[in-house]
């Protein structure tokens, strides 16, 4: 069963579905006029990438460990399209191995078919942490 939620993440539109406890989806609204187009680079804008990390962590974070306050690490990210003022984003993170590490998530961000940015994050529970 999803649940579907929907808040803003700054200037953003978020519209996410948590299913089944180890899956989330999420469309992004990129508003055209945010502020942060006009400080990343005014004559072609973009979304800064640790932007779109913040996002990816955010979502997961709300969706599936609502407790903690950030992840122990981003373990691999990677960058491949650019996303620009106006796109529409689709989201998806799903757990990697929920018997063996629970707390290690796989993310996509697609730019709507292609993908802009892929990663894995990895949240430790509250006994974990020093």
């Amino acid at each position: 069963m999803c649940v579907p939620t929907e808040r803003q993440y700054l200037s953003f539109r978020i519209c996410s579905e948590a299913c089944d406890q180890r899956e989330v989806r999420a469309t992004i609204e990129v508003r055209a006029e945010d502020e942060i187009f006009r400080e990343h680079f005014p004559e072609q804008p973009i979304l800064p990438g640790a932007f779109m990390a913040s996002l990816a962590i955010d979502i997961v974070m709300r969706s599936f460990a609502p407790g903690l306050e950030s992840p122990v690490r981003i373990e691999q990210i990677s960058f491949s399209r650019p996303v620009r003022p106006g796109d529409r984003l689709l989201f998806f993170a799903r757990q990697v191995e929920p018997a063996a590490d629970p707390g290690k998530f796989a993310f996509v961000i697609c730019n709507p078919t292609l993908v802009s940015c892929r990663g894995k994050v990895t949240f430790a529970d509250a006994g974990d942490r020093p």
